[in-house]
């Protein structure tokens, strides 16, 4: 018989709540055989809870009957068994009408699915749930505080850079105007003074009057020379193609100082509104000058300055001997200070050890 096969518990109730049908698979699920069930109140075999929760279900349906079989439809609930040996169950129940073949209502059939595994397995999936939820929880909690951390450790960095770059310029600029409007004037008042008094000697003693010439030979040759440390102290100004000129200058400079060939060129006009990236690329470019004059011996230097609407490139090329020759207590501040200059414009620094010798620096950056 089919009914005996299944391990689900068939089941009759009579309106006594008498058990008067029971399939053998009760055995399995409680350990109780069917003349044993028989002898035996569904109170007997339920929790408390669950008896009390199945009489109401039981009653409510019985209450719903009269009004005709569409009227009560089956039954479903959930109920805690109480096993022979005393252990406990969780059993799913579904019932509904048992009538005869007039249709007179005899009682109340079903059947009972042990679903105390399956009730083991979700709540073991809720706690593993819960417990998942909770690691995330946490671990989104570190997260967002080493985020925190992070920011403003970058942050910091940020106020770092900000101070690398901008303090010593702003101290450079400082020392540039001293020079310019103390000590360039001061000496340009000792040229006058030196001026009157060789007009004060001229005809009356000539050995006099050459020492006071070459005194002021002297004078201008040292406020030409303290108006160009002025300049390469604080060496832009607040036009946009003040780059291009400076370059052009530092260029110049480096040719006369060290007697190497330094050129400057560039390919189309390139303004630059933001004067801190014009300073940047400047002395990226002064830094990559001074490195091929000191460190490669470079006899030939190149500095481009290329441009359009949205990017700018600068090149300095030599043909000195390279990084390899560089000594190692020597490497890394200058390079280092370039590329917090390149960082803070957006852009990427590049150098290159050329084949035919010598270095290129490559510095390109959007246009701030």
């Amino acid at each position: 018989m089919m009914i005996e096969l299944s391990t689900d518990i068939i089941w009759i109730l009579n309106l006594d709540f008498r058990l008067i049908y029971t399939s053998t698979a009760c055995f399995g699920m409680l350990g109780y055989t069917p003349e044993e069930m028989y002898h035996l109140t569904p109170g007997e075999t339920l929790v408390p809870d669950s008896f009390n929760q199945l009489r109401a279900a039981i009653r409510e349906y019985l209450a719903r009957e009269p009004l005709g079989h569409d009227a009560a439809d089956p039954v479903r609930c959930e109920l805690t068994f109480r096993k022979k040996d005393g252990g406990l169950v969780r059993g799913e129940l579904v019932f509904t009408a048992y009538r005869d073949d007039a249709g007179h209502l005899l009682g109340i059939c079903g059947a009972t699915r042990n679903i105390t595994e399956r009730r083991a397995v979700e709540e073991e999936m809720k706690r593993t749930q819960r417990e998942l939820e909770r690691r995330i929880a946490d671990r989104s909690e570190k997260l967002s505080y080493i985020n925190t951390l992070l920011n403003t450790e970058m942050e910091r960095r940020k106020q770092m850079e900000f101070f690398m770059l901008h303090n010593p310029e702003r101290d450079r600029a400082l020392i540039g105007r001293e020079l310019n409007e103390g000590l360039c004037q001061e000496l340009v008042g000792m040229m006058c003074l030196c001026e009157v008094v060789r007009e004060n000697l001229q005809g009356r003693d000539a050995v006099a009057n050459e020492d006071i010439t070459s005194i002021l030979e002297l004078l201008a040759d040292a406020v030409r020379q303290a108006r160009a440390m002025a300049k390469g102290l604080n060496p832009l100004l607040a036009d946009p193609r003040s780059l291009e000129c400076s370059l052009g200058l530092l260029a110049e400079k480096t040719s006369e100082l060290f007697n190497v060939r330094c050129a400057f060129t560039s390919s189309n006009v390139v303004d630059i509104d933001n004067p801190d990236q014009a300073l940047s690329l400047y002395r990226i470019a002064q830094e990559a000058v001074h490195n091929a004059v000191r460190h490669g011996k470079a006899r030939n230097i190149e500095i481009t300055l290329n441009g359009d609407d949205g990017n700018l490139r600068l090149t300095v090329t030599d043909d000195g001997r390279g990084r390899a020759d560089e000594p190692e207590n020597q490497k890394g501040m200058g390079l280092k200070i370039m590329s917090y200059r390149t960082q803070a414009m957006s852009g990427i620094l590049r150098i290159i050890d050329r084949p035919e010798g010598g270095v290129t620096v490559d510095c390109s950056a959007p246009k701030l």
